[in-house]
């Protein structure tokens, strides 16, 4: 990962272990889940640069019978973007409340 740059590159050791550690526990939860209804607002941020490659079936409208509610905001970054200190700061006022500029 520090080899390729982006922002991934300048976390220590021990962060990059712990993002090691994290995606293959998500990816067994993937495997392995089986996703019930949950009757609350889901919020979606989707990494939008990447849409027009994206498989269809891997949008935000999938989640429609998973939850109550779906609200959706397309972020202009491809999927290593998702957590820059920009999209991040977005995020943050999404799930607080604030106006975004999204």
């Amino acid at each position: 990962m520090r080899s390729r740059g982006g922002v991934f590159a300048e976390l220590p050791p021990t962060a990059l272990d712990g993002i090691r550690t994290m995606v293959k526990h998500n990816a067994y939860l993937m495997r392995d889940h089986h996703t019930s209804h949950y009757p609350g607002e889901l919020i979606h941020v989707t990494a939008a640069a990447e849409l027009p490659e994206r498989d269809p079936r891997l949008v935000a409208s999938a989640w429609e019978p998973h939850v109550g509610t779906l609200t959706s905001y397309h972020a202009n970054v491809r999927h290593p973007g998702m957590v820059s200190p920009e999209v991040l700061s977005q995020v943050a006022a999404i799930i607080s409340g604030a106006p975004t500029t999204w």
